[in-house]
């Protein structure tokens, strides 16, 4: 899990270490009630380094998570926490002019409300595309 910008970039710094010659994506994972509350100020330092922006090609995905939240907060709480990071993880992008994914992950059929339908990020288990944040509507 994605708690400080740090922790996606020391990632970054491990692949260049090893020499990957095709370094994979790095998407931070918010999925605790913490994790979700400072998922916009990890993306906004991420965002302000200019050697991550680079390297991300101005586009970045963001993984949250319903399952450690429900437990934590229930599942009322969590949805909530969910909604409120993912308008704040789009706030944070548009500020940036990055154009961002958001999606969800591991949540069963059942905890995909947790993700208001208002929303404008996608539900999806799959691994996304490089695009931007999508209404469920567009992403099914």
């Amino acid at each position: 899990m994605a708690r400080r910008a740090s922790d996606v970039l020391a990632v970054e710094l491990l692949q260049k270490a090893a020499r990957v010659p095709r370094p994979l994506r790095v998407v931070p994972l918010f999925e605790t009630p913490l994790d979700l509350r400072a998922s916009s100020e990890v993306l906004d330092r991420l965002f302000s380094t200019p050697a991550y922006r680079r390297r991300i090609e101005g586009r970045q995905e963001v993984m949250v998570g319903y399952s450690d939240s429900a437990k934590e907060a229930g599942r009322f709480t969590a949805g909530w926490e969910l909604y409120k990071a993912q308008e704040n993880v789009l706030s944070v992008a548009r500020r940036h002019r990055s154009p961002s994914h958001c999606f969800t992950a591991g949540a069963a059929v059942s905890d995909a409300a947790a993700v208001p339908r208002t929303s404008r990020f996608s539900r999806s288990r799959q691994a996304p595309s490089m695009a931007s944040c999508v209404s469920p509507s567009r992403a099914r």
